[in-house]
């Protein structure tokens, strides 16, 4: 039916149908984006970046909707959520991954330390806009080194975007 559409003259017919299929190959990738930017990215403040996630997620919607025009209520609820994942996710990962800025150390201790089966906090002493102890994430192998009382480092950066990011580390000599 795709190829003959193709083939034939109805073109709008041709796109609504390669969107739709394009749409339904987009749902993994754009998932595993948004996945990595929740487990990889530890942003100061999430809710700017969910905002315009959502944002762009509903514009992205708005233009499948003029080419897609057969679509329900749940199936657009549905596009919407997983255009937003997408859209959430890779603006996190420009935001982060080109930040070019040095960005600022904090030294904290640990206070405490918790290791999941996918995520692994600590518990550190009050550090930059944080007024009090918090949990910060961090991988495997480095909760594993990081002991209560142990003195790690936030590193803040702006990010690209302008949405403040933070990673903990080992400090850095000279820092």
């Amino acid at each position: 039916m795709l190829w003959s559409r193709a083939v034939g003259h109805d073109l709008a017919a041709s796109l609504s149908d390669l969107l739709s299929i394009g749409i339904r190959l987009f749902i993994g990738p754009a998932l595993i984006v948004a996945l990595r930017a929740f487990l990889d990215d530890e942003v100061v403040d999430w809710v700017l970046p969910a905002v315009c996630g959502v944002a762009a997620g509903v514009c992205l919607m708005g233009l499948n909707s003029l080419i897609e025009r057969r679509l329900s209520w749940a199936g657009a609820a549905g596009f919407i959520f997983l255009w937003s994942a997408f859209a959430w996710g890779g603006l996190l990962y420009v935001d982060t991954t080109l930040d070019p800025s040095p960005g600022r150390t904090f030294p904290v201790r640990v206070l405490d330390k918790s290791e999941g089966e996918h995520i692994n906090t600590l518990t550190v002493t009050a550090w930059g806009s944080r007024a009090s102890a918090n949990d910060v994430n961090v991988a495997g192998a480095f909760s594993r080194k990081a002991h209560r009382g142990d003195t790690v480092c936030v590193y803040v950066y702006p990010g690209r975007l302008n949405w403040p990011w933070y990673a903990t580390d080992i400090c850095r000599r000279g820092k």
